[in-house]
């Protein structure tokens, strides 16, 4: 989504056999040069069969807005409700691990604690990590190419660093080698 030539949203997917990850972002009030600096890619990065990001003029929706303080909680309240209404969903409430309050404008929901994060100890592994990284190659100066498959290094153009190949993947490790 677009207001004028500047994006307010961005994705990106992920599907594998078993299933598909899909993440939204929506700017509503985000820090825009924050969001300039976290997005850069690594520039080493020669080749790739990932999808490329393709940078765009960005900006907030709560920028755009006159009459109203908009905050993420309008936001999701309203995108929440009109998906619901416009496919016909209906569900129970659901029970919260918490006690939520509305405010006197029902606008906020305040929280008084949250419950501890889910711990998903798959997702903190090397192999969810880096482990189904697509393939890329690195160059590390215009000295060494590092062709990397699934966060395994795979090829390297310098005979003399030919251990580093069948391990993880690791910057560092390489670059001290050089």
């Amino acid at each position: 989504m677009s207001i004028g030539e500047a994006k307010v949203t961005g994705s990106a997917s992920r599907i594998i056999r078993t299933g598909s990850f899909h993440h939204c972002t929506l700017l509503v009030t985000s820090s825009l040069s924050s969001l300039s600096s976290v997005l850069q890619g690594d520039p080493y990065i020669t080749t790739s069969i990932a999808t490329a990001s393709v940078p765009s003029p960005v900006t907030n929706l709560a920028s755009h807005s006159r009459d109203v303080i908009l905050t993420p909680g309008h936001v999701i309240s309203h995108v929440t409700s009109s998906y619901l209404a416009r496919y016909d969903v209906h569900f129970p409430e659901p029970e919260l691990p918490w006690k939520p309050e509305q405010d006197t404008a029902g606008d906020v929901m305040v929280v008084d604690a949250l419950p501890e994060s889910v711990d998903e100890p798959e997702h903190k592994t090397w192999g969810w990590v880096f482990g189904r990284t697509p393939k890329f190659t690195r160059s590390f100066g215009g000295r060494l190419e590092v062709v990397v498959d699934k966060g395994v290094v795979v090829e390297v153009s310098d005979r003399r660093l030919e251990e580093v190949i069948g391990t993880p993947f690791d910057q560092t490790t390489i670059q001290q080698m050089l």
